[in-house]
């Protein structure tokens, strides 16, 4: 096993901060004021006939929970006499129930009718979308926002809910901050005409970055930016780069005189109008080992990673999403002890599905996330290291199977409960870029990043969390970790526990500001002792990351 870091475990561990962004904005839905007609102030007002209304009846059936709330509001006025203005002001409240909960097209009229036997008759109408216009100053084109006009895709009238599936669409283009539809009267009787705003997002945002989660050896402390410019070409395209840089001063004594840098550009572009997205990506990264033995190992080494992807909506509402993609990268990884190299080239392809859903449970709201990749691959080693396995190569085909949730519920008192989940299975034993990380800030945090990579383990963590009320952004938090992993799925280990259990639990304080600054901080305490044959971990670990925004 080679000591400390390598370029392999380097990406496994960074893997969340190399993942291209993905462009997207919660939708907005569509209101619209029932045009009811208002009195004129002053107009002289004369006694109006009443009538003995028994019941409120409508001439279909409703959906719940629109028809239950429909049945109340009628309930609130039936078995009394009613002035006609009172009965127009029944249908007026009827449409806000209507728009609000059935289609915001939908309206009722109160047609000519005779109360004889006390029964009132509402007929229920479907309005219709007449044309669908643009008013765009968003960084996308007109000529390009214009294909996502329903109306030129089908050339027929658009329904509501292809109107909605539009702005959502064009909302996830970089450069359109928002899609904001307007109504107003169509020239034929029961339609409506919509005029949709594109407004501008900025340009270039950005974020500079400081935490304390990198590499064991090769440097805990790190600085980063990340860039993004959004629809260079005026396609919904977007151009991005991120940079990390683990500088050799500054360091505890574990990794002092160590450095890692960090970068990676991908550019991104959408395919068609459905909201396919592809995308391709190149990273580099270096490191040199520092701390006590840097002079004895001379440890360094490099990766090269170049990928592209493919990801394609199945389910987009304001509520549910899933994505369905693919990927391929080739990986080129070396990785130096004594003047040895151990240089490692594989090409790995796959799919990935991911969503999310929103609810409720017992009255309070809830959030699902969920993604999952099944990959395979073939490792080639090119130069056998010092410190390479011959009896157990990690070179040859293989196939692994990664999977991620997380589901949050608000509960009494400002409290909100969450639990993550991570998953992984392996058919063979792996290099180390493609094992999972079981230590570090986003595993057991208990445990710095030098705990072992796995073949196959999970992890599992437990917060309850509360906002501070007099400090907005505030929140504090309590959390306990529990991860699992096989290190190496081909033979057990000697001298060390292949497969070991790791516990922690901590306390958390975090702070946001305006969506700009973010700061937070943690204090883990492992439970339990370390894993045979690792080195032993200190009893706490601190982590520490704050995020500017721009």
């Amino acid at each position: 096993m080679p000591p400390g870091t390598t370029a392999g475990t380097l990406l496994r561990q960074n893997q969340q901060l190399l993942t291209p962004s993905v462009a997207g904005k919660p939708g907005d839905s569509i209101d619209a004021e029932d045009n009811a007609p208002s009195k004129t102030p002053g107009a002289p007002q004369r006694a109006e006939p009443h009538v003995h209304v028994q019941r409120f009846v409508v001439d279909e059936s409703l959906p719940e929970p629109a028809a239950t709330h429909v049945r109340k509001l009628f309930a609130h006025f039936e078995g009394r006499e009613l002035s006609f203005s009172e009965v127009a002001r029944v249908r007026t409240l009827l449409n806000v129930l209507l728009r609000s909960e059935v289609d915001v097209l939908a309206y009722a009229t109160l047609p000519p009718q005779e109360v004889n036997d006390g029964t009132v008759r509402f007929e229920i109408h479907r309005g219709r979308i007449e044309k669908v216009s643009l008013d765009n100053t968003s960084l996308v084109s007109t000529a390009v926002l214009e294909h996502y006009l329903p109306t030129n895709r089908t050339g027929e009238a658009p329904t509501l809910n292809e109107l909605e599936q539009a702005i959502r669409q064009m909302q996830a283009l970089p450069g359109v901050a928002q899609a904001r539809p307007s109504l107003s009267p169509g020239e034929a009787v029961g339609t409506t005409d919509v005029q949709l705003q594109a407004k501008p997002d900025a340009r270039v945002q950005g974020a500079l970055v400081v935490d304390n989660s990198g590499s064991a050896s090769s440097g805990r402390n790190r600085a980063g930016a990340q860039l993004a410019i959004n629809s260079p070409l005026g396609i919904g395209d977007r151009l991005q780069g991120v940079a990390f840089y683990a500088p050799r001063w500054g360091q505890d004594h574990a990794s002092a005189g160590g450095n890692t840098v960090i970068g990676q550009l991908s550019y991104e572009i959408p395919l068609g109008y459905s909201g396919v997205r592809a995308g391709a990506s190149y990273t580099r990264l270096q490191y040199r080992q520092g701390g006590p033995n840097q002079d004895v190992f001379d440890g360094n080494g490099a990766a090269d990673v170049a990928g592209i992807y493919v990801n394609k909506p199945l389910i987009d509402r304001d509520d549910a999403s899933l994505t369905v993609g693919t990927t391929l990268d080739y990986k080129r990884l070396r990785d130096g002890f004594f003047d040895i190299d151990s240089k490692r080239r594989s090409v790995v392809g796959g799919i990935r599905v991911s969503g999310s859903k929103q609810g409720t449970f017992a009255g309070q709201p809830n959030a699902v996330q969920f993604d999952a990749a099944l990959q395979t691959g073939s490792l080639t080693q090119r130069e056998l290291g010092l410190f390479d396995d011959e009896e157990f190569p990690t070179a040859g085909r293989f196939t692994r199977f990664s999977g991620n949730f997380e589901y949050a519920q608000k509960v009494v008192a400002g409290f909100t409960a969450s639990v993550k989940g991570s998953v992984q299975l392996a058919s063979r034993h792996l290099d180390g870029s493609e094992q999972m990380s079981i230590g570090g800030a986003q595993g057991v945090r208990g445990y710095g990043p030098e705990l072992p990579g796995v073949d196959r383990g999970a992890l599992v963590q437990v917060a309850l969390s509360r906002q501070i009320d007099p400090v907005p952004g505030l929140s504090v938090s309590t959390f306990y970790d529990y991860g699992r992993g096989q290190i190496n799925k081909d033979r057990s280990l000697d001298g060390a526990a292949n497969t070991f259990t790791v516990q922690s639990a901590g306390i958390g304080l975090s702070y946001q500001y305006n969506q700009k600054v973010a700061v937070s901080l943690s204090e883990a305490w492992r439970i339990g002792a370390s894993p045979a044959g690792q080195p032993t971990s200190k009893a706490g670990q601190t982590w520490i990351s704050a995020m500017l925004v721009f």
